[in-house]
């Protein structure tokens, strides 16, 4: 539930759970035992109109970026910029800004080194929004403040005081690091 993002503790998905079965048994009810197969068409009917409707809209914000984009810029402010780590393309595509990138097929830890460059040039208005699994060896904590989950992934956005000086991300090998192996990214 907290992976998915139910700020309401998955209230929501109960009662699209008993709407969906209520939908089924007044199927039921209306057509009778003798036109059970109308019955049961016109449930799933009823589960499948339910379900593109309201699961969409309750599970958005966690199959996509754009709830984790949107608390970012609401963290960073209006005039802040904002720079991506180890990030995917939904973050670039659901910003409410233009931001900096240090790469998308670069290595975590060298994208992490650019932006903790870039960041120290401005760092009353810069901040780093980054997976927390490539970041968090070198990053305190406390002062970096969770963004959310998106895509069953944790992300961070931090200032440059959250930044462990001269560190060099260790990152578990068993970290996920997802394929992007098509296109080009001459700007690295």
């Amino acid at each position: 539930i907290v992976e998915r993002g139910l700020a309401d503790g998955g209230r929501g998905l109960w009662w699209m759970g008993i709407s969906m079965g209520a939908v089924f048994l007044l199927a039921a009810l209306a057509f009778r035992p003798r036109r059970g197969v109308h019955a049961l068409l016109a449930g799933m009917a009823g589960f499948w109109i339910i379900w593109g409707v309201w699961a969409s809209a309750l599970f958005n914000d966690a199959n996509s970026a754009v709830g984790v984009m949107r608390k970012a810029g609401q963290i960073a402010g209006p005039q802040a910029q904002i720079g991506l780590v180890a990030w995917k393309e939904q973050n670039l595509l659901m910003a409410d800004r233009p931001v900096t990138t240090f790469g998308f097929k670069r290595e975590w830890e060298a994208q992490y080194a650019a932006a903790v460059r870039w960041q120290a040039e401005a760092p009353d208005r810069r901040w780093i929004f980054a997976l927390r699994d490539a970041v968090e060896s070198c990053v305190i904590e406390d002062r970096a403040q969770v963004v959310g989950y998106a895509n069953r992934r944790l992300w961070w956005i931090f200032r440059a005081d959250a930044v462990r000086p001269d560190c060099v991300p260790r990152i578990d090998p068993q970290a996920e690091r997802w394929d992007s192996s098509y296109g080009s990214d001459d700007e690295d």
